[in-house]
């Protein structure tokens, strides 16, 4: 998860993250994912594609390229507009990546594989506290919208700029949540002694069961070999030979196509 996470760092060509995006949404298919959950994310998407394309539209930087339209006082110049349309897509491949993980693996999977890069307690027990807030954050929203429900206001019917503004208000609710279960945990681990622990990265002769009762195999590094060759290879063709570029592509020139023609 992390390589593919990180590899469409390297990629700015729009066809080869939309191809990323769509590989993640069948192998979320295949992981018997409810897609129903997908929906939870479309004011995120919407969100984002809206800020970017108007931030590189009001502040293009570039001005000496081609126009892509003129409406009133505004123009949009096809170059900024189309390197924050590929920085889109570069995103939404880091999110569904994020997605795919998220709901395809427990927090006791991530705990495993970081005891297996010999993390110490100390580091593998403050991440795991952090997955488990993301968890809690989720059922936080969920029981303010549902006391919104319960009170009679219905989403359904906003418009798309309302429901951002709606989605905003949540922030300060989910926070005043959070720093309250924060404070909960950090007496309940004061209560515990956890104050006075060695606090260290690398592991320090603790007793590692999970490392005894979950061990790699040959396919296991195969995989990881693999991936770690592939992403070399893609960062490799991306920042040394120019590759991947925004400026690349099908989409790209049917796009600048149509503008030119117009």
């Amino acid at each position: 998860m992390v390589v593919f996470a990180i590899l469409p760092l390297a990629v700015l060509t729009t066809e080869v993250n939309m191809a990323l995006v769509g590989l993640w949404i069948v192998i979320i298919l295949t992981a018997n994912v409810n897609i129903g959950r997908l929906r939870f994310f479309m004011p995120l998407l919407v969100t984002m594609f809206i800020f970017m394309l108007g931030t590189y539209l009001l502040f293009p930087g570039d001005t000496s390229g081609l126009v892509a339209f003129r409406w009133g006082p505004v123009v949009g110049y096809f170059e900024p507009l189309m390197f924050s349309f590929a920085n889109y897509w570069r995103i939404i491949a880091l999110v569904f990546a994020a997605i795919f993980y998220a709901t395809t693996n427990r927090e006791r999977d991530i705990i495993v594989a970081l005891r297996q890069l010999k993390l110490s307690f100390g580091v593998v027990y403050v991440l795991s506290l952090a997955f488990r807030s993301a968890g809690l954050f989720l059922d936080d929203l969920s029981t303010i919208r549902e006391a919104e429900h319960a009170k009679g206001l219905k989403t359904s019917g906003m418009s798309i700029t309302n429901r951002i503004k709606h989605y905003v208000m949540y922030i300060v609710p989910l926070f005043t949540l959070a720093i309250r279960r924060i404070t909960d945990i950090e007496d309940a681990l004061f209560a515990r002694g956890y104050h006075e622990f060695d606090f260290s990265v690398v592991e320090r002769e603790r007793p590692n069961y999970l490392a005894r009762m979950y061990t790699l195999g040959v396919q296991d590094y195969v995989v990881i070999v693999g991936i770690f060759v592939l992403s070399a290879c893609v960062f490799y063709l991306s920042f040394f030979r120019g590759w991947f570029q925004y400026d690349e592509g099908i989409v790209y020139d049917l796009l600048r196509n149509a503008v030119v023609s117009t």
